[in-house]
């Protein structure tokens, strides 16, 4: 008996040491094919949906809230979704999170320990981040968020764990910070379970002070004598002032770091998209958005149809249409009772007819839960088609809600006030205006002023991506017009410019010249004389009066305001000699009175219209005659219009003309004063100040590596603006250092040191930061990789020849990059260079690798057609052995297999074979042997 069992185990273990290797082999084959087949079927699937989304209708489903994407989108055609796969689902299941969370808890209390609420006392502890193992931000389907456009839910995650023996006490507390980059969209509670469904505290969010606080209930106190392990998450929002696109994204736990990249986001070209939100105000109010051709096709015969979902009605009073202008600027807002359109509707759905269309449309509406807001979500679809686009149809949901909360992506919008109206030179401009923000067609929150102070901006930050925002002026001045222009800036930022247009008003100024001279009875009365026509001092037109036009004079189309003040016209005439003159308005009278004159003088301001704030309110002027006085100085001010004028002057003196003057008495610090007295009649006094001038420079900065990829352009533009409004651009090229200079730009406006600022014309594919006046453009050059792989061609190293390991260099335009890289069999003589610069001066890089390992008995052929796949092989020719025929073919034959562009996994029949097996039998045999002498032996 013994006899036979050994030798069931002997040939069992020799059996065994045969077969490994085979089945091994086998296994790995088995395991090849079935992936293959794997990723085979995968690929035909994605084909059959990429075909379906041929049909007439496409339906995508898009969830928003704990697991869903927060926006439903139709792209513009099926062949750019061409390869895509699309998720569909008709139903949604309501979910009460709270509700479950707190029947779970009822259901794992038991009667012999019951979970007390804790109470803090004032000797209670807050162990911080003491039990906090691990945190991390993960996205709606549980994994880690690595990178992201901003456009999915994310919830923040703490992992914990409470030592056995760490001596909580109820009413102890945990505190934890939430990252700064992030944002609460509500403050809430929740009880907070371990990994065995106790509740061990009470949590409290606050989306204020961004803190977590976790009071723990009696739970820990009496069960510490294990480990408590748990986790919580609260779900955030990205605080979009503290992020940067393009870049990775710090985010500080506390007590590790993590970052997430941001992606940059192109325009929006979707031809049909649809989300909605729950009202924070009111549970059963519910707040759809829909966009439509978002690229601006041309569709003939629009038609949207829009389904109300169960537990809901269609509220047509809150429906509001907005048309877009091809440069995306505000076309018209319509209604359900004013529009161009044909709506039709009832409780549970409408539709539109558009008729045709060629620019984008927003249309916003409410409906209301019928269920009193008991259902966590709602749903809608909307199905939109037309004669000359595929009929799109999807189905949108709003977000859940929950103890843990929830949220989605935020944005900003920047509002601009621009102004056109001759720098409000007619003074018409208001101190402020108001400006409301409306979400979904709804107000959100109070009116905004903007005003000078704030240079007449002003931004709304964090708002919900997946509602529509548009801001409106609600007092639009008296005779001003608005026009609304919303672009997005280099940041992503929306911008809405809101314009107020005025044209300046005119005026006309007549008069009439009036002669006492007793019907020219001394024939003193010239043909004509000339009349001038001041604008606050200043001579602007004169005009010739002859008796032809019955001594009447007009000026016609002059402005009425001047930099917000109106205009203070006066007259003047040349002097007429023999006649004194008198103005009464715009009334000129000569007299002609023998011996008698007169002399006007004005006062004319050249300082920027008081640029630098250094006129004073009033001058004196004293008249001069043959240079003696006559009389008292007299004052001119702003409501003299500057002038006076003597009259009653002796003409003569002594048979000879009285030369007479005027100066200026009163020394004004900083001005320069020039006296023209070449008429009489009109004597002008002109004071000159030069505004005070300054200097803007600055420089341009290249961040691109020298710029490797050869995307730097020739030359960039900068802005400078004044307070907000752009008055001057140059071209800077390489050619001046990438420097640039504005100079004698004013240093002051109305008094006022004027804020001067730059910007940038964009640059393509690169990102601009500005500080100060140093303006960096930043681009991130391309990567590439290389992949070498060593191939033998030896019949298996049948002759032994094979050497463990070679080595081979990778090289760059035939310079050496790095050290020589060694392979071996256990890395599957495979190696790969990775991060290496794909462009040099714009130029592609070409990288070569060659083997310099001197192998002897081999030659070697290098295959770098591919730089992802580059091969090099060793030939060596086998000395034939006995079964050399067979051999040398099946080893053919696997190379050329193995050499293939075909993922298929060989079976590793060049394997060395274990000998242990081996030596097990045939040590057992010779026992077995051994055994049976011995026996036979002893029997005789």
């Amino acid at each position: 008996m013994k006899k036979n069992i050994l030798k069931c185990l002997s040939l069992f273990v020799i059996f065994n040491a045969i077969m490994t290797t085979p089945l091994n082999v086998l296994a790995d084959t088995i395991g090849t094919v079935d992936s293959t087949e794997q990723t085979q079927t995968e690929i035909t699937n994605m084909v059959a949906d990429a075909e379906s989304m041929k049909t007439e209708t496409t339906e995508t489903v898009a969830f928003i809230g704990h697991e869903k994407s927060t926006e439903s989108t139709s792209q513009m055609t099926p062949a750019e979704n061409e390869g895509k796969q699309v998720a569909t689902d008709n139903s949604a299941t309501l979910k009460r999170t709270q509700t479950d969370q707190i029947q779970q808890s009822e259901s794992i209390q038991s009667a012999e320990q019951q979970t007390r609420a804790p109470s803090v006392s004032a000797s209670s502890q807050d162990y911080g981040l003491d039990f906090i193992v691990d945190a991390n931000l993960y996205d709606s389907n549980g994994k880690v968020v690595k990178e992201t456009t901003g456009n999915s839910n994310n919830s923040a995650k703490w992992d914990f764990n409470i030592p056995s023996g760490s001596n909580v006490k109820t009413g102890d507390t945990m505190t934890v910070d939430v990252p700064e980059i992030f944002i609460i969209q509500k403050s809430t509670t929740f009880d907070l379970f371990d990994s065995g469904n106790h509740v061990i505290g009470k949590a409290s969010v606050d989306k204020d002070t961004k803190k977590i606080i976790i009071t723990f209930t009696n739970y820990v106190e009496e069960n510490n004598r294990t480990n408590i392990t748990g986790s919580f998450s609260v779900f955030v929002l990205w605080d979009t002032s503290k992020i940067k696109n393009g870049a990775n994204n710090t985010i500080d736990w506390g007590f590790k770091e993590t970052s997430v990249y941001f992606k940059e986001v192109g325009p929006d070209t979707r031809l049909l998209t649809k989300s909605g939100r729950l009202s924070p105000d009111d549970d059963t109010l519910v707040k759809w958005t829909v966009t439509l051709n978002n690229g601006g096709l041309d569709i003939t015969n629009a038609i949207l149809e829009d389904f109300i979902g169960n537990s809901q009605t269609f509220m047509p009073e809150t429906l509001s249409i907005i048309f877009f202008k091809s440069d995306g600027t505000v076309d018209r807002y319509e209604s359900v009772n004013k529009t161009t359109a044909d709506i039709t509707y009832d409780n549970s759905s409408f539709k539109i007819n558009f008729g045709n269309i060629n620019n984008k449309i927003f249309i916003y509406y409410s409906t209301r839960a019928t269920d009193g807001g008991a259902s966590n979500f709602y749903s809608n679809s909307i199905q939109f088609t037309g004669d000359n686009i595929q009929q799109q149809a999807l189905e949108a949901f709003t977000p859940e809600t929950g103890a843990a909360g929830t949220g989605y992506t935020l944005t900003d919008l920047v509002v601009k006030k621009v102004w056109n109206d001759s720098d409000d030179q007619d003074g018409k401009r208001p101190e402020n205006v108001e400006i409301q923000l409306y979400k979904d067609g709804e107000e959100e929150g109070s009116p905004v002023a903007l005003e000078s102070n704030n240079s007449w901006t002003t931004s709304f930050n964090n708002l919900d991506i997946n509602a529509k925002y548009m801001a409106k002026e609600i007092n639009v001045p008296d005779g001003y017009t608005e026009n609304y222009n919303i672009t997005i800036d280099s940041a992503g930022v929306g911008v809405t410019t809101i314009t107020n247009s005025h044209t300046p008003e005119v005026t006309t100024i007549k008069g009439t010249k009036v002669w006492d001279d007793k019907n020219n009875q001394d024939d003193k009365r010239p043909e004509s004389i000339t009349v001038n026509l001041l604008g606050n001092g200043q001579v602007v037109e004169s005009k010739e009066v002859t008796a032809i036009n019955s001594w009447t004079y007009e000026f016609t189309d002059i402005p009425q305001y001047k930099d917000g003040e109106e205009i203070r016209y006066t007259v003047t005439e040349d002097e007429v000699s023999g006649y004194t003159t008198i103005i009464d308005g715009t009334t000129i009278i000569n007299s002609y009175t023998p011996e008698k004159t007169s002399v006007t003088v004005t006062k004319a301001w050249e300082d920027g219209n008081n640029q630098d704030g250094l006129r004073p309110e009033s001058i004196q002027v004293q008249l001069y005659a043959d240079r003696i006085v006559v009389g008292e100085p007299m004052t001119l001010t702003e409501s003299t219009d500057w002038t006076y004028t003597w009259t009653d002057l002796d003409q003569k003196a002594s048979g000879e003309d009285v030369m007479y003057t005027v100066k200026e008495m009163t020394e004004v610090k900083g001005y320069t004063s020039v006296v023209d007295d070449t008429n009489k009649g009109n004597i002008i006094i002109t004071n000159s100040h030069s505004p005070e001038v300054t200097t803007i420079k600055g420089t341009k900065v290249w961040d691109d590596k020298n710029n490797q990829d050869g995307k730097r352009p020739e030359s960039i533009t900068v802005n400078l603006l004044a307070n907000g409004q752009v008055v001057e651009s140059k071209e800077v090229t390489e050619t001046d250092g990438w420097a640039y200079e504005f100079t004698d730009v004013p240093q002051y406006q109305d008094g006022e040191a004027i804020r001067y600022t730059v910007t940038e014309d964009e640059v393509s594919d690169y990102t601009t930061t500005i500080d100060g006046t140093t303006i960096t453009n930043s681009y991130t050059p391309k990567k590439t990789s290389v992949t070498v792989t060593k191939a033998w061609d030896d019949g298996n190293n049948q002759d032994g020849l094979r050497p463990e390991s070679i080595q081979v260099q990778l090289y760059a335009d035939g310079e050496e990059i790095g050290e020589p890289i060694s392979l071996t069999e256990s890395m599957d003589w495979t190696y790969t260079w990775t991060d290496l610069d794909q462009k040099v001066s714009g130029e592609d890089i070409m990288y070569t690798v060659k083997e310099i390992t001197k192998v002897k008995g081999y030659t070697t052929v290098i295959n770098d057609s591919n730089k992802g796949n580059i091969i090099i092989t060793n030939n060596h020719t086998p000395k034939p052995t006995d079964s050399g025929s067979d051999s040398k073919n099946s080893n053919s034959e696997n190379l050329k297999i193995k050499h293939s562009n075909k993922s298929s996994v060989l079976p590793k029949t060049g394997e060395k074979t274990s000998l242990i097996p081996v030596l097990l039998g045939i040590l057992l045999l010779g026992i077995v042997v051994f055994a049976i002498v011995k026996r036979k032996k002893s029997e005789h």
